[in-house]
């Protein structure tokens, strides 16, 4: 056979494949190291809804994120709402709760974290088609509000997830919708968090439901976040 440089062409050959081996073998190895482990076993977990941009700048939500996080992963209660006045951060406070459980984490809480935008006019079909588009579903062109309902229901009963709806101004029906209402185990896991100003739409819809109201901010807070958006800061 020919020689290069004293060495053989099948020597040379097989130099070259172990050393792509071994270069490859590295890189499994990093990616190893880099891979969240679960007992040696590669887990590689998505992400079970959609986080959502946040303002720069939040003040005076902690308190609230604890209470309500501690309420969801505890699952005493179905319906949590969240009610105040119109800017009193509603709908940041729900961003903040759809990012704290969508992230991918070692063991997610709920199959789907759904976020939906409600508004002053309610409309059945665009609610619907909002949460199948999240769950990965398709409804037909042709399915009038009774299908799609049943396609919805049919999909969640057995499922663990988190519906957040935000800017709700009548009460929804969850029925209509296709969302379930049996309990399908003594631990909530079918949970749904809503905004509203008014407290009263929450208690309609369900009667059981823990209720957060977003107080305004104290001046120490209202200070920081003026100090915050503005530049300005106290000497």
């Amino acid at each position: 056979s020919k020689h290069m440089l004293g060495c053989s062409w099948n020597c040379w050959f097989n130099y070259r494949i172990g050393r792509a081996a071994r270069k490859t073998k590295k890189e499994v190895v990093e990616l190893k190291e880099r891979t969240p482990q679960n007992n040696g076993i590669f887990t590689l977990l998505p992400s079970v809804g959609i986080e959502l941009p946040l303002p720069p700048n939040i003040v005076g939500q902690n308190e609230y994120m604890d209470k309500i996080v501690g309420c969801i992963e505890k699952g005493s209660t179905r319906l949590v709402a969240i009610c105040g006045m119109g800017g009193s951060g509603k709908t940041t406070l729900l961003a903040q709760i759809n990012n704290t459980f969508s992230c991918p984490t070692e063991m997610h809480t709920f199959h789907h974290v759904i976020y939906v935008e409600i508004g002053q006019q309610q409309n059945i079909g665009i609610i619907q088609k909002s949460i199948a588009s999240q769950l990965g579903l398709t409804l037909g062109l042709d399915e009038n509000t009774t299908s799609r309902s049943a396609s919805l229901y049919n999909f969640l009963k057995e499922r663990k997830f988190l519906l957040l709806m935000d800017n709700l101004w009548q009460p929804l029906d969850l029925v209509k919708i296709g969302i379930p209402q049996e309990q399908i185990s003594p631990h909530n896991t079918q949970m749904i968090v809503i905004t509203a100003r008014d407290q009263q739409i929450c208690r309609r819809m369900q009667a059981h439901c823990q209720v957060f109201v977003l107080q305004k901010l104290k001046f120490e807070g209202a200070w920081s976040l003026f100090e915050a958006n503005s530049g300005c800061y106290r000497l």
